[in-house]
């Protein structure tokens, strides 16, 4: 597996996020710090968006201090499209390597947000343009209406497999494929016991990866990264990390041989198809 392969979510670097995350948003100097050691070990790829609180302004003040390079992929919606200028002025950089539609429907209600995308794409302030989606009918939509689009980023981890079947398609049609919730915000970390509610369901699928991952003497964390890096139509993988020691666990998963075609097996019978557990946006209802 290749280091390079992973990309760094910026989310926590901006504001507090993931169900297990204690510690809220990371201290700009320890971020700073993160940066730097992702640039020592490989990474190019940050993930940020508009709508991450100060992430932006933080990566930008690190670009500003150091002229480190980064391939930066940035997410807008509708409320402040339009407004890649300001993104580009707070980043510290000419041009983003990907720009992304963050929520589909503010596309399917106005298609023009697209034509802005485009022309920003054609005036060279952005290399690709995609969407970030969330449900397979989006993308199913975005073949129907014969969009044409350079990138895109889905969830997908153990039990989010909804957008699996699409991956070898996406390939052969040239489209750079990211995915993100690889630890599905840190969900696959808790304990069974202290699941209730909607998650009580899954129960017993915690219980089988944490024996899965005791049976190769290795972690939860490591078998859920090796998974999903074991598939090759796969371009990038964006992980979020809390701390430096935390980017330093994340490489070091990364760099372990790749998982037995058994556990591989072992992990596709985990497929959870509840929506109302396996997409993040959904929790709060709840």
């Amino acid at each position: 597996m290749k280091i390079n392969e992973i990309g760094l979510g910026t989310v926590q670097f901006g504001m507090d996020y993931g169900i297990s995350n204690a510690r809220g948003k990371i201290p700009t100097e320890e971020v700073f710090e993160i940066l730097r050691k992702a640039r020592e070990y490989g990474i190019e790829i940050l993930d940020t968006a508009s709508e991450y609180g100060s992430s932006e302004q933080v990566i930008g003040e690190f670009i500003h201090q150091t002229n480190a390079e980064f391939k930066i992929v940035s997410k807008f919606a509708r409320a402040n499209f339009g407004s890649i200028d300001e993104s580009l002025k707070k980043l510290n950089v000419k041009s983003l390597y990907a720009c992304l539609v963050h929520h589909f429907d503010d596309f399917a209600e106005d298609p023009a947000l697209w034509d802005n995308l485009c022309a920003d794409k054609k005036n060279g302030k952005i290399a690709k343009i995609g969407f970030s989606l969330y449900y397979p009918s989006e993308l199913n939509r975005l073949f129907a209406d014969g969009v044409k689009f350079d990138i895109v980023q889905v969830p997908y981890n153990v039990f989010d497999r909804r957008f699996e079947g699409y991956f070898r398609k996406l390939k052969d049609l040239g489209i750079e494929i990211h995915v993100r919730s690889v630890f599905l915000q840190g969900l696959f970390f808790k304990k069974p016991e202290d699941l209730d509610g909607e998650f009580s369901k899954i129960s017993g699928k915690i219980r089988s990866l944490s024996e899965l991952a005791l049976n190769n003497k290795s972690s939860i964390a490591s078998i859920c990264l090796r998974s999903i890096m074991n598939n090759e139509n796969i371009d990038k993988v964006i992980i979020g990390v809390d701390s430096l020691a935390h980017l330093d666990e994340i490489v070091e998963h990364a760099q372990l041989p790749a998982l037995s075609s058994d556990d591989l097996k072992s992990l596709a019978a985990l497929r959870e198809d509840n929506e109302n557990i396996i997409l993040p946006t959904n929790w709060r209802k709840q």
